[in-house]
């Protein structure tokens, strides 16, 4: 799961795009800045689970920034499912490529296939400290792992479950640097794989750069 941190000086990017202009792809992306609130925590403000949280609450659009992509070749249709190869072994991770996926992530789940999860794709690496990732509405315990713009390992963390504690309480798990990826496994195959900082996870990165939304 996804989620933000305490936010005193904000901003947050809003995509928008459209592929059925003239031929071109256009990309809008509207940049909220320069507000500051204090112990503002945008998970208070709505429904989020085990997935990506937006890092700050919308006053203001101060200016609006477009951008056109070259009419290149167009990307492939993102599949459902993305098989991945991690030490030896073939996983079949779930795509979290947008603000609705990532917010949803893995919660409601009541079982995680021990070579299933969930990668979550941002289409450009996220700030830390404060972006993270908690365990609302999470069943059953999660790897977690994340993952610099080349798929190299940065950090693991086990995250447990919390039942009894407020969702404004759950623990926060965080990058020590950027991030651009992150997976979700069953608990314990992050030791059952003998994953170490620094290691590298061959993923179709091009590919999922150009599905991130």
């Amino acid at each position: 799961m996804w989620m933000m941190h305490q936010s005193v000086n904000l901003s947050r990017e809003f995509w928008m795009s459209s592929n059925d202009y003239q031929g071109i792809s256009a990309q809008v992306r509207v940049i909220v800045s320069g507000l500051k609130f204090e112990n503002v925590m945008y998970r208070d403000h709505a429904p989020f689970f085990c997935g990506w949280a937006p890092s700050a609450v919308v006053i203001a659009l101060p200016f609006l920034v477009v951008s056109l992509a070259s009419c290149g070749t167009a990307l492939s249709t993102p599949p459902d499912v993305l098989t991945i190869t991690i030490n030896h072994n073939v996983f079949s991770l779930e795509l979290a490529l947008d603000d609705t996926s990532r917010r949803t992530g893995l919660s409601g789940r009541a079982h995680i296939d021990p070579y299933g999860g969930m990668l979550f794709v941002f289409d450009q690496p996220q700030s830390v400290p404060g972006n993270g990732f908690y365990m609302r509405g999470c069943l059953v315990p999660i790897d977690l792992i994340f993952l610099d713009s080349d798929g190299r390992i940065i950090a693991i963390h086990q995250m447990d479950l919390e039942p009894d504690v407020p969702d404004n309480q759950l623990r926060i798990y965080q990058s020590p640097w950027p991030y651009q990826y992150a997976i979700e496994l069953a608990a314990g195959m992050a030791d059952q794989l003998q994953l170490q900082p620094n290691q590298l996870i061959k993923l179709p990165i091009a590919d999922l750069k150009g599905w991130a939304r």
